[in-house]
């Protein structure tokens, strides 16, 4: 658990976040990070805390149990915003497959004209087994994503200490602010806004409960905002405030640039099936309940859907 909530905290705005630092400061950025994942986790906890309780583990079926005539409008507007918004996501992270698989393509021997559609055509037959496994038994490609942005700025860091002796080019603002902290909020809003995932990866956790949810969300926080904290910092130092919105960009034409490329392009393969399940989650759930109730599968739900017993799903672990 802890490491898929590290993977789903490490989306596509991870590399602009040192371009997004460079506008607004580094000490500002660290406490905007550390702001948006305290909003983060207190907004995840809640809505794990409300689906222990109802037993329902799909953010549109929570909203379908709150009081008042427009519960049920609201389950399928969040329903249908989930769908929307996740899956034009899903379609441009192939967008950075594509641009991480180039190297690999052009070692192959593609032809630079089908270099793309290569890319996007090994990053899709590696997604469709990710995407049919169950959410718990994703923690190998879970972190081998976690070690692909550990190894991004590890690069960073490497580069960076190899021309310490060097005099010193680049300059950026420790302190200080400017519109450059929308963009931060932005960044880290668009990398780590999870909580329709979270709800359904609660539901597949092991001895589930509110408590070691909270703890494994914790740990994996700390961690992240560790590893964005010192992205920054890297990146700045080496780059300075002409970095990259994209810093795979700014990393050497090399074996040691490509390989991270490649592995960003791996991480967000990683990625894919944990906010794939946010949206297969609503559908699961009512194929579940009209097995349960010996009901024909019906889309929209019933009207007294609520009353039917909803008390454990059949994916329970409990």
């Amino acid at each position: 658990m802890v490491l898929n909530l590290v993977n789903a905290s490490l989306g596509s705005g991870v590399l602009s976040l040192p371009w997004a630092a460079a506008g607004s400061s580094l000490l500002v950025a660290a406490g905007v990070t550390l702001l948006v994942l305290l909003l983060n986790g207190v907004t995840n906890v809640i809505l794990v805390a409300a689906a222990e309780r109802q037993q329902i583990f799909d953010l549109g079926g929570l909203m379908g149990r709150l009081p008042g005539k427009w519960a049920r409008l609201l389950r399928w507007a969040f329903d249908v915003s989930i769908w929307c918004s996740v899956g034009l996501s899903l379609l441009g992270y192939f967008v950075v497959v594509a641009d991480a698989f180039d190297p690999l393509a052009e070692f192959v021997g593609f032809p630079p004209a089908l270099k793309k559609e290569t890319s996007v055509l090994a990053g899709s037959m590696l997604v469709i087994p990710l995407c049919l496994m169950d959410p718990k038994y994703l923690v190998f490609s879970s972190s081998l994503s976690v070690a692909a942005n550990v190894y991004l700025v590890l690069l960073i860091t490497t580069l960076f200490a190899s021309q310490s002796n060097q005099p010193s080019r680049h300059s950026f603002c420790w302190l200080g602010t400017g519109p450059g902290i929308i963009t931060m909020g932005s960044a880290l809003m668009q990398s780590m806004i999870f909580q329709m995932c979270a709800v359904p990866m609660y539901e597949m956790l092991e001895d589930r409960s509110i408590r070691r949810f909270s703890i494994c969300l914790t740990v994996s926080f700390c961690f992240v905002f560790l590893l964005f904290t010192m992205l920054c910092l890297m990146g700045l130092s080496l780059y300075g405030t002409g970095v990259s919105s994209n810093i795979l960009n700014n990393l050497p034409p090399d074996g040691s640039g490509d390989l991270a490329r490649l592995g960003v392009g791996l991480s967000v393969i990683a990625i894919y099936p944990i906010y794939l399940e946010s949206m297969v989650a609503p559908l699961r759930h009512a194929e579940e309940r009209a097995w349960r109730h010996h009901q024909p599968l019906t889309l929209p739900s019933p009207r007294d859907s609520s009353t039917f017993d909803d008390a454990i799903p059949l994916s329970t672990n409990h």
